[in-house]
């Protein structure tokens, strides 16, 4: 194992996510949930993102449960913004999908019916795990950018949303 999967606090957050992981499942009926999330892997990244950054709309389709630890989360940050596919056709969700990236622009509601038909955000604090099926479609809007030059800004502290995702297959 690498430096970083031996560090104590990295086994620490890893333990965390497979105990979010368990506890999700169990809400929603597997049976011994924790036996199922210890014997299936589990694969968690970092993401470091500064004021004005986005992450584009997505899911995961290889995994059982997704999620995301925020180590670090400023005031102003821009919150998780997750959506429900559901009640539009999939070429519809696709072709909104595809809209927004191009031209950012949209409700995100992907032209749903009720009662899919709109973003839920969410601005977790830091230490807070979100968990979610990994069907739903998931994003960062851009965060306002509070006019710092990205080569003096880069290491600022005080502007760097800094989180770990995970998907458990």
């Amino acid at each position: 194992l690498g430096a970083l999967q031996r560090a104590p606090e990295f086994r620490s957050l890893v333990a965390s996510m497979r105990a979010a992981a368990a506890a999700y499942l169990g809400a929603h009926g597997v049976a011994d949930a924790a036996a199922a999330v210890e014997a299936s892997p589990l694969f968690c990244w970092a993401s470091v993102h500064l004021g004005g950054s986005t992450h584009p709309p997505h899911v995961h389709s290889d995994a059982s449960v997704t999620g995301t630890y925020y180590a670090r989360r400023p005031a102003g940050a821009a919150p998780l913004s997750l959506e429900d596919p559901r009640g539009r056709s999939p070429f519809d969700l696709v072709a909104g999908l595809e809209h927004r990236l191009r031209y950012g622009d949209g409700d995100g509601s992907g032209g749903a019916v009720p009662p899919f038909d709109r973003a839920v955000s969410v601005a977790a604090a830091p230490g807070v795990c979100v968990v979610f099926p990994p069907w739903i479609v998931h994003s960062v809007p851009p965060a306002p950018d509070d006019g710092g030059g990205a080569a003096e800004s880069a290491l600022d502290d005080e502007r760097l949303r800094v989180s770990f995702s995970f998907n458990l297959l």
